[in-house]
């Protein structure tokens, strides 16, 4: 597996305690704003000098930006999704 350029990855024994105390619950960020976005859509989500969108326009984005991506066929990498997101509108 091709790691992200500057990841460190989790330490073997750190994996294997956050797995056997459930810390981690096996959600994907998709899964956890699509959770946001049902509990709390009109909170703001993401705050900063340009704008302040909620859960559901975030979730809303996420989604146009993949729809977007596969349309394409753009091979999008963890690093350019967090990047194309903010340009998004």
């Amino acid at each position: 597996m091709k790691l992200l350029k500057g990841f460190t990855p989790y330490k073997k024994e750190d994996v294997e305690k956050y797995n056997r105390l459930r810390w981690w619950a096996g959600l994907t960020f998709g899964d956890v704003l699509d959770k946001a976005a049902d509990i709390y859509p009109d909170r703001e989500a993401l705050v900063d000098d340009r704008s302040r969108p909620t859960y559901s326009q975030v979730r809303e984005m996420a989604n146009r930006l993949a729809i977007g991506t596969r349309i394409m066929d753009y091979p999008f990498t963890p690093d350019k999704v967090l990047k194309a997101l903010g340009k998004v509108k």
